[in-house]
């Protein structure tokens, strides 16, 4: 069976997956269980997904007013640098000025519309490629061809108009309205809890970009919850427990889940051995396919070893993770070294976070088209000391790419719950009301931008 990419779909299905019962928190005594089964089930119009109508909504309510994440700020580190950011139908130009400020433009020229750059490169001026009029790194008009046959034509209206932008753990954010609430206001509600990871020191390791047949809200509801993973990753659950799992929403859209991982699910009651939890751990951190060659030997030797008496697979890999990590981040508690801490940054930025390391996705719509979206897989790392540089980004087109077991689960996934809201058999998803709460914090959050931004009440 093929995934949406075009590679395998790999299950490892076996009789005792399909025999663990429904994990009920009734019967046990636990803090994060409180309201598990006590929150109301939600209901979401599937129309939000595939309608063309919620589409123009959102651009024109949720993307000009909102902060997302466009890029890293080595991308454009030298004055000269510059990046096309697409979202929608709108194209941003991302630069760095002779002064060294970061500047966002509208990718238009002011005569007749043509799109000033495409991609990425260094440049000292821009230059439309229909006419030649041209354009300063500080956005300035500087030239225009046959000027006397432009009577009354002022050159300070001709300034390319401003996106704001800021930077944030090396991510640079845009918002292509200029006038509104910061980026550290925007990011308040989460901001302290990422500052001791200092992910403004990390570096690319791989950031791959796909467009996939699902809606950009559709791909990221894919990576905000744990509940699929008996489901769709059951090979994953005795390296991970998706039931001991914390959701919080935040004000302003933001969200949050913690994983515990190196442990297996709690639904197995203790039927997993430690050896065991060992092999799957290392199973899935080698899956994303993103360890060197001898980052690979050195996981496959460790797990073919006898754990050491009294060591458990946790105990392992939070003395291995703060060996290498913690003088960088001496704030962070042990316990986040085996914790994976899963945040929304909303509207569009998902990503799961540990000391050291970070795997997450960016979805943004595909030009006007409810049923795609643009989609970038982004892994970064602490380069430590070892001297780690940045990595380019990597367009991906190969249907055969291999992304590993767990993504090319998901990705399958993904279009055929995106033709499935298309069924005349559903008019609405069902959420649960506990465990798919980042779900449906997200659609309260959209709702909230497209009253506040609907032109009449303001």
């Amino acid at each position: 069976m093929d995934n949406a990419s075009g590679g395998p779909r790999i299950f490892e299905l076996d009789d005792r997956h399909k025999a663990i019962e429904p994990f009920d928190p009734k019967t046990v005594s636990h803090p994060r269980y409180k309201e598990w089964g006590s929150e109301p089930m939600r209901r979401i119009d599937v129309e939000t997904y595939i309608s063309p109508e919620h589409v123009k909504l959102e651009a024109e309510r949720l993307w000009p007013y909102s902060w997302h994440a466009a890029g890293r700020v080595e991308e454009v580190a030298n004055p000269g640098d510059y990046m096309e950011y697409e979202i929608g139908d709108q194209s941003i130009i991302i630069t760095r000025t002779q002064a060294g400020e970061l500047k966002a433009y509208s990718n238009v020229c002011q005569h007749r519309g043509t799109q000033l750059v495409k991609g990425c490169g260094h440049t000292d001026q821009f230059v439309c490629p229909y006419h030649g009029w041209r354009w300063s790194l500080d956005g300035e008009n500087r030239y225009v061809h046959d000027a006397v046959d432009f009577p009354g034509l002022k050159r300070e209206e001709l300034r390319l108009p401003e996106s704001a932008v800021d930077t944030f753990a090396g991510f640079i954010f845009v918002r292509p309205e200029k006038e509104g609430p910061s980026l550290q206001d925007y990011l308040k509600p989460i901001a302290h809890i990422l500052e001791p990871y200092h992910i403004e020191q990390y570096v690319v390791k791989s950031w791959r970009t796909l467009v996939v047949p699902a809606n950009w809200k559709t791909a990221l509801e894919a990576f905000e919850e744990v509940y699929h993973l008996m489901g769709t990753h059951p090979q994953t659950i005795k390296g991970n427990d998706d039931v001991e799992v914390p959701y919080d929403n935040f004000e302003g859209g933001h969200s949050l889940m913690v994983v515990p991982v190196y442990v297996p699910t709690a639904r197995f009651k203790g039927r997993a051995s430690e050896q065991e939890v060992l092999k799957v751990a290392i199973d899935n951190l080698l899956d994303v396919n993103l360890a060197d060659e001898g980052e690979k030997a050195a996981m496959e030797a460790l797990a073919g070893q006898p754990l050491p008496d009294g060591t458990t697979t946790r105990d392992l890999f939070m003395e291995m993770a703060r060996g290498q990590y913690q003088k960088f981040m001496p704030e962070l508690a042990p316990d986040r070294y085996v914790e994976d801490w899963d945040f929304t940054i909303f509207p569009n930025m998902v990503f799961n976070l540990f000391p050291g390391n970070y795997f997450g996705f960016i979805a943004r719509p595909n030009g006007k088209d409810p049923d795609s979206c643009i989609f970038d897989v982004v892994a970064l790392i602490h380069p430590g000391e070892r001297g780690l540089e940045s990595n380019p980004r990597e367009f991906v087109t190969d249907p055969g790419h291999d992304w590993g077991a767990v993504l090319a689960q998901d990705f399958y996934n993904l279009g055929r719950v995106q033709a499935g809201m298309h069924q005349r058999g559903i008019q609405q998803t069902r959420l649960a009301g506990y465990q798919e709460k980042r779900i449906y914090g997200r659609h309260d959050e959209i709702a909230r931008y497209f009253e506040a931004h609907d032109p009449a009440k303001t």
